[in-house]
């Protein structure tokens, strides 16, 4: 709905997933939010206006906490996967594929003291096609 009010549009019809909480970008162009895709959590996004959601993030991770830089140009967030710790990192918006982000805390010393096993994903066939990950220890 705009800021002085109106008519209610939902921008992600045609789109699958559940979004989570908004984040309008600085300008106000862009609506930002975190969904879970194929296992996943990443940072996806939708102009305002109307159009396509386009995944912003991409991996094997579950990506929490986002925040936008004030001039809207940088992302914060923490990510890890379950053989990793959320870590927090930082990555310009405007970049695409690895090496754009950088990470700023590090658990590289504590990780070479223990071993850890990925979890294997199960998949289920529901309703219309949708396929739902099942993780060897739970939903």
């Amino acid at each position: 709905m705009p800021a002085d009010g109106g008519p209610v549009r939902n921008l992600t019809t045609a789109w699958t997933l559940d979004p989570g909480p908004p984040r309008w970008s600085g300008d106000g162009r862009t609506i930002y939010f975190t969904a879970d895709a194929r296992g996943n959590a990443h940072l996806f996004a939708v102009q305002a206006a109307g159009g396509e959601v386009r995944q912003v993030t991409h991996g094997e991770r579950q990506l929490r906490g986002f925040t936008l830089s004030r001039d809207g140009h940088t992302l914060a967030y923490t990510a890890g996967d379950v053989t990793h710790p959320a870590e927090l990192y930082v990555a310009p918006l405007a970049a695409r594929g690895p090496g754009a982000e950088r990470r700023l805390t590090s658990y590289d010393s504590l990780l070479a003291q223990v071993a850890l096993v990925p979890a294997d994903t199960f998949w289920y066939a529901s309703v219309g096609g949708l396929r739902i990950p099942r993780t060897a220890d739970g939903p």
